[in-house]
């Protein structure tokens, strides 16, 4: 089974929109990705910075990176092809395995979720 990119959007920026600053900034990108052989998809969350922002944002000297995808510039056509080259190297027996090594890149919605029937 494989993964495939269904939607991307960032409630920031509209589709093809670029921010003030494409050299200096932090995006939430939202995308809804599925197997290749259904219509669903869970939620996955990237947020994509750059090197500038940063830099100007980290006073401490330090920061964690879970989630983010670091571009020069934002760019949409490199956040797409960034993304989708990432899914193109995941590959599992269920769907489950998947979002789970995606997870190791994006926010997925389902991350850490426990189901509790029965109880």
């Amino acid at each position: 089974m494989k993964p495939l990119l269904k939607n991307i959007f960032s409630a920031d920026l509209l589709k093809g929109e670029l921010p003030v600053d494409s050299l200096n900034c932090f995006i939430p990108i939202h995308t809804d990705i599925g197997s290749d052989d259904g219509d669903g998809a869970n939620e996955f969350v990237f947020y994509v910075v750059t090197p500038a922002w940063l830099k100007l944002n980290s006073n401490i000297g330090w920061q964690w990176g879970r989630h983010l995808l670091i571009l020069d510039v934002f760019d949409w056509i490199l956040v797409e092809a960034a993304i989708k080259k990432l899914l193109d190297e995941i590959e599992g027996a269920t769907w489950r395995e998947c979002a789970e090594k995606i997870a190791r890149y994006a926010q997925w919605e389902f991350e850490d979720y426990e189901s509790h029937q029965g109880e």
